[in-house]
């Protein structure tokens, strides 16, 4: 199932468009944001026949993980012919007052977007591995607070959350490298997750990384959050 970038299809290839932002305008829900992002880039827009190409768009909402999670949904579809190329996109950004009662939100307000085909020289996405941690989903937590005749956004995270970043990442990617055989020393590059320059070099430590492996192109704003697995792309 090997996808990979690119950058030259027209419109008439993207077969699906996935959106993976978890904050929203306004918090909103209905219809999937996808329907609009694919109906104001023109994606399928006027195929009112119904023998023409169609575009799929939905949302997939899962936390950080959403963006490799629509990655190898678009992998599936189009290693199934269901599509010629998928565009994931993401955009997290928050409108409500952030209510002092807790944390700042910590993740830069970003957008960004990547488009999926197919290769056949085995360059790409190949396995995918994710791993639950159901113990640990009360350490971030945001939710929607009615006060003072208004609304605001609350933030409450464990004060040692970059660490409890740093164990579970570390245990993943073990458990995915013993099970597949091989060691880090496989991987040219590595791509972490760019919550911060500490987080980026603590990972390279805890895994015993050539930092020369390891992209960081964390911002001082915060957390790349969403787009961290898109964003290191432009700098290669």
């Amino acid at each position: 199932m090997p996808c990979q970038i690119k950058i030259h299809q027209g419109r008439e290839d993207i077969g699906v468009v996935i959106n993976v932002s978890v904050y929203k305008d306004h918090d909103f829900a209905e219809p999937a944001l996808a329907t609009f992002v694919q109906n104001d880039l023109g994606i399928s827009s006027h195929n009112e026949n119904t023998q023409d190409p169609k575009t799929l768009s939905f949302d997939v909402l899962n936390g950080v993980m959403s963006f490799l999670n629509a990655c190898q949904l678009v992998g599936a579809m189009v290693d199934s012919g269901k599509a010629r190329a998928g565009l994931v996109v993401s955009g997290d950004m928050v409108d409500y007052d952030i209510h002092e009662r807790g944390s700042r939100p910590g993740f830069y307000m970003s957008g960004t977007a990547m488009i999926l085909d197919s290769v056949t020289d085995g360059i790409g996405f190949n396995s995918f591995y994710f791993r639950k941690f159901v113990e640990l989903q009360d350490k971030y937590e945001s939710y929607i607070f009615y006060d003072n005749k208004k609304l605001s956004m609350v933030f409450e995270k464990d004060p040692s959350l970059e660490r409890i970043y740093l164990n579970t990442v570390v245990k993943s990617v073990t458990e995915f490298i013993t099970a597949n055989g091989i060691s880090l020393d496989f991987f040219d590059l590595v791509i972490p997750p760019q919550v911060s320059p500490d987080f980026v070099a603590s990972l390279s430590d805890l895994l015993g990384l050539d930092t020369g492996k390891v992209i960081d192109v964390t911002k001082e704003k915060g957390d790349l959050f969403n787009a961290s697995p898109a964003w290191p792309w432009h700098t290669l």
